[in-house]
């Protein structure tokens, strides 16, 4: 998640954590497979892939792009995964990879706990279900972008290695920024060309994947008007940005800033598209699924809004519905909400539209109950709590 750097022990989901909750992931220390000499306890390679690939399969008649059916016919690529091991530091919960471990002076070596990722687990990473991206890529189609091959594509806060792999795999050059240093640490060896996967879309014979570590504007960015799309999934919530108490997205800047720079990272034209899902009554931060910023200061940044909160609802619910049916699962629970927003690029003086944005988001701070600072009181009535 972007903004955490949390470790996630044995399949637990983290509480207030803003998507839905994880699979059951098998995590194993050394420590607990040489005491109970089980070796076998993870799938074999190649299991968890064939499990995405059906489910890839079921969701394929769910989905309304044909962006999105390429995306999901490119699991037929996923390489198997062995187990990666990966170390943390206890004391100050950094997750290290395997080289960056090995670098390390033996006494700091010393202190740091290992676990082995297993397939599964390596492909959904914290949050699961990472295949539900084509909700967002539905919107993406949905806003006239019909193909990413090409294209120039930042993910903010990917969290698990799939969406940004197999967007690769139909022709996006993608940056995926996190600043988690989990995921960072388990798909270092991700980065690198990417083999096309040719479908109705995808035409360019290769794609390529970086990781970047950090915060977007703060610890990287793209040079300016490098990016035609920007995507965010269950990362951009109003109430669950900036929050206090370390379970929000620490953006690093203000709002204002923070839209500013996603406008700089977009060439004219570009899009920034946001895809969040939520749970009706969940009374946690972000648990309605709207949009952080107000129109204002999109349109004061240089954006035009092509969509704001628009629901999503009924595609949301057809695609939870078919992961049950991949999965096997059968559930009472409803299905969850979805919100759209989708932004374009216009030209404009990139000072001015700065200063307008930060002008706009200070006067809708200080509209915000109780003065609030940030970005929880964006878009908010009086009172602000849900």
């Amino acid at each position: 998640m972007y903004g955490r750097g949390l470790w996630q022990r044995r399949g637990r989901a983290e509480a207030g954590d803003g998507r839905a909750a994880a699979l059951p992931l098998s995590v194993r220390s050394r420590r607990d497979q040489d005491a109970s000499g089980d070796r076998g306890h993870a799938d074999a390679p190649g299991a968890a892939v064939a499990r995405l690939q059906h489910a890839a399969t079921i969701l394929r008649a769910a989905v309304t792009s044909d962006l999105s059916r390429d995306f999901l016919d490119a699991t037929s690529a996923l390489r198997w995964v062995r187990g990666v091991r990966v170390w943390q530091d206890p004391r100050t919960r950094e997750v290290l990879s395997a080289s960056r471990a090995a670098k390390l002076a033996p006494q700091e070596r010393a202190r740091l706990v290992s676990r082995v990722i297993d397939e599964l687990a390596y492909y959904e990473g914290r949050y699961g279900s990472a295949l539900l991206l084509v909700g967002l890529l539905d919107a993406v189609a949905g806003a006239g972008v019909l193909t990413l091959s090409g294209a120039h594509v930042v993910d903010i806060g990917y969290a698990s290695i799939l969406g940004p792999r197999l967007m690769a795999s139909i022709g996006a050059h993608v940056e995926a920024v996190e600043s988690d240093s989990y995921p960072h640490a388990l798909y270092e060896l991700e980065a690198g060309p990417v083999r096309v996967v040719k479908g109705v879309t995808a035409t360019t014979g290769e794609g390529s994947l970086r990781l970047r570590l950090g915060r977007l504007g703060v610890d990287w960015s793209p040079d300016e008007g490098w990016a035609n799309l920007i995507v965010a999934r269950n990362v951009l919530k109003a109430g669950y940005v900036e929050q206090t108490g370390g379970t929000g997205v620490d953006l690093g800047m203000s709002a204002a800033e923070f839209v500013a720079t996603l406008r700089r990272s977009l060439a004219t034209g570009g899009r920034v598209v946001m895809y969040n899902t939520f749970v009706r009554g969940d009374p946690s931060p972000g648990g309605d699924g709207r949009c952080p910023f107000a129109a204002s200061v999109l349109e004061n940044a240089g954006f035009v809004v092509e969509a704001l909160d628009r629901p999503d609802d009924e595609h949301a619910g057809n695609l939870h519905r078919a992961m049950l049916d991949a999965s096997g699962v059968s559930v009472s629970s409803p299905p969850p909400g979805a919100l759209v927003t989708v932004l374009r690029a216009r030209e404009h003086g990139s000072a001015t539209g700065v200063a307008h944005a930060i002008a706009s988001q200070a006067e809708s701070d200080g509209r915000a109950a109780g003065g609030n600072a940030g970005l929880d009181g964006v878009r908010r009535g009086a009172g602000g709590a849900r």
